[in-house]
């Protein structure tokens, strides 16, 4: 894994994958959700190449459950 990636950048990527664009279709939502969750998993993928990441700006105690 990245080592500048940390426990909470999972859980956040798989929050968003699971909460659907608005105004997608569920259709393409759920085709699309196995090719992001791999486009996902595989930028965690440690690298020589790989460019630093940005500041975090959220983490995952700012997501709301019952949004």
């Amino acid at each position: 894994m990245r080592p500048d990636v940390d426990t909470d950048d999972p859980a956040l990527m798989i929050a968003l994958l699971l909460r659907p664009a608005l105004g997608l279709r569920a259709e393409l939502t759920r085709r699309n959700a196995d090719r992001c969750l791999a486009l996902m998993l595989d930028s965690l993928r440690a690298r020589d190449d790989a460019q630093p990441l940005l500041a975090r700006e959220i983490a995952v105690t700012d997501l709301d459950p019952g949004a």
